[in-house]
């Protein structure tokens, strides 16, 4: 059985607008188990409302799971003007948790947002874009995996039913597509 650690803020806490929920966990098992046949245990650090500097603050955490695979998911909310997250500040987190974390490494870039949709306006795609940009540089630096899903977002054509009415967190749908992705990544690196 493989261990899968994956670190993130709300969309990885599988929030559905009131409480986290499991569903990351249950999508990533399944589709494992379902397309690939591997049996997994998925570890869930997902905090709603963290950004890079939260997360490594609880760093330690993520490095006790002693995970296989190590699921790096930030940005989201590092992209927000109202975390006052520089894209310097961001860089440098991600390099100390690449630098900190044991087992393979798969960094994700941050999520496409649907801005009509979004209750906090401070939240837009050209500043994702700057974070995804980021999340790429570091993961090319140290040679990492890395699921570009803002990109996978945006190239779908409908990228709404990807995301909840608030127009950042995702649905059942926006989580089988992660899942799937993840699942896909990790099975090329078992290869």
């Amino acid at each position: 059985m493989i261990k899968i650690a994956i670190f993130g803020d709300s969309i990885t806490a599988g929030w559905n607008g009131q409480v986290a929920t499991n569903i990351l966990k249950r999508e990533l098992e399944m589709a494992l188990k379902n397309q690939y046949k591997l049996e997994a245990e998925v570890i869930l650090f997902g905090v709603p409302g963290d950004d890079t500097n939260d997360a490594v603050k609880r760093l330690s955490a993520v490095k006790m799971a002693n995970a296989d695979y190590n699921v790096v998911f930030f940005g989201a909310n590092d992209a927000s003007a109202h975390h006052e997250v520089s894209t310097a500040d961001f860089k440098a987190n991600l390099e100390l948790i690449v630098a900190e974390l044991a087992g393979q490494i798969i960094m994700v870039t941050p999520p496409a947002v649907n801005e009509q949709r979004l209750d906090v306006r401070d939240r837009n795609n050209h500043n994702v874009e700057a974070y995804k940009e980021i999340t790429l540089a570091v993961s090319n630096q140290h040679l990492l995996p890395t699921i570009d899903i803002y990109h996978q977002m945006k190239v779908y054509p409908g990228t709404n039913e990807f995301l909840q009415k608030d127009g950042l967190h995702f649905t059942q749908e926006g989580y089988q597509l992660l899942a799937f992705l993840i699942a896909a990544k990790v099975k090329s690196l078992r290869s």
